[in-house]
């Protein structure tokens, strides 16, 4: 049974959920050493999402590639980095891989170095034509490129370092600092992306630079899909700390879309209902529930009202999440609330559906998930229930 405990943030807080550079791959971040905010005016203020900063950390990842092996940033370790996004059909990308373009001159005078790695990204929805293997395959010859081609189907490694349009790029240090953020050399007026590079090889001091990004339009996919490997994101407390979805990597982690205000949520979380049990039964069971509110900032739907009404259900111990920039809501795609999303100890995403059946509120698959990790079983359920309830309020 659920208790009735006295309202708090619980052990740990409300989260905002954003894209964030991470101490470690797998580990806890850096905790920051203020105390929370009381109130939700000043709770709304400090949610605002961080983005990737000159001088962080860059988050690691590992991505598949054109040649069949994967690529891990975490091999590269001493390296200078250059992470760049292209897209086949961009004539902008087209144009920096000519043989008098910026990037292809930076190419050839990198060539055989050995303390330096190169990777082109492509992030583009795996529907659109510019994201299939012959596509890519055919700009590899075209470009002349000899460094390997990372296809990152699910977007997460685009969106962990803001990429918004092909041809961004990304240069990291040896020691695994973000040098370099924006757009590529063109010509002689801007060489930032040529000079900060000189300056990280050399072991030279240096602040980092950046330009505005230029290019194509990076169209993500629209959410996650079952056997999707867990995102490198990082989300931030209401207290300042930092923390890192990889740290609970040994247990699983059940994701729920969450809106104090919505009449569906409501029905699933009181007695009887689809969800009224759920939370506990999965925790008591040691995996880790965590809601998710990307309600706008200022909605009348965050702040207190979450944390009044998680407390009323014996939830002030569970971890909440706003996500006000919608970061983390267009990464899994969600679209209502709640919306049900539920990560093996492994990391992969076993499901993505709804908490029930709409035209039959008894059918109940996280118990079928639940049932499955307790016998050492848990896997993808493909068979699902579509997701429903209230739309996500982004005004």
């Amino acid at each position: 049974m659920k208790n009735s405990r006295p309202t708090s943030r619980g052990r740990f807080g409300a989260f905002a959920f954003a894209i964030v550079v991470p101490a470690t791959f797998i580990g806890l971040a850096q905790a920051s050493e203020s105390e929370g905010p009381q109130g939700s005016e000043i709770l709304e203020a400090e949610t605002r999402p961080v983005v990737l900063e000159l001088g962080a950390t860059a988050p690691l990842f590992s991505l598949p590639t054109l040649a069949g092996r994967p690529w891990s940033l975490a091999e590269q370790a001493g390296k200078a980095v250059i992470l760049e996004w292209i897209d086949p059909d961009c004539p902008m990308v087209t144009r920096q891989h000519s043989p008098e373009g910026s990037l292809r001159l930076l190419q050839k005078r990198c060539e055989g170095r050995r303390d330096m790695a190169w990777i082109a990204i492509n992030s583009s929805h795996p529907s659109a034509p510019q994201s299939k293997e012959d596509a890519n395959r055919a700009a590899r010859e075209s470009f002349l490129i000899d460094y390997p081609i990372g296809l990152d189907s699910t977007g997460w490694v685009g969106r962990a370092y803001g990429a918004e349009k092909a041809t961004y790029v990304v240069l990291i240090d040896p020691s695994g600092k973000v040098a370099y953020l924006g757009a590529p050399d063109d010509g002689r007026e801007n060489q930032l992306l040529s000079q900060a590079l000189a300056h990280v090889t050399q072991n030279e001091p240096f602040d980092g630079a950046s330009m505005p990004a230029t290019g194509c339009a990076i169209r993500y996919a629209d959410g996650v899909k079952l056997g999707a490997a867990l995102p490198p994101l990082t989300f931030r407390t209401m207290d300042g700390e930092i923390l890192h979805p990889h740290q609970f990597l040994g247990a699983p982690l059940v994701i729920e879309w969450f809106n104090p205000l919505c009449p569906v949520v409501q029905a699933a979380h009181q007695t009887g209902g689809a969800l009224a049990d759920a939370p506990e039964a999965w925790t008591a069971a040691g995996a880790r529930w965590m809601f998710v509110n990307s309600a706008s900032i200022g909605h009348e739907s965050t702040g207190d009202r979450t944390a009044k009404k998680l407390a009323e259900w014996g939830y002030d111990d569970l971890m909440v999440a706003l996500d006000p920039d919608a970061k983390l809501m267009e990464a899994f795609g969600a679209k209502v609330t709640p919306h049900m999303f539920v990560i093996d100890g492994r990391g992969v995403l076993v499901y993505v559906g709804g908490h029930t059946e709409k035209t039959n509120r008894k059918m109940r698959p996280l118990d079928q998930l639940l049932q499955a990790h307790e016998e050492g079983k848990l896997k993808a359920m493909e068979s699902v229930p579509a997701a429903f309830g209230c739309s996500i309020e982004r005004e």
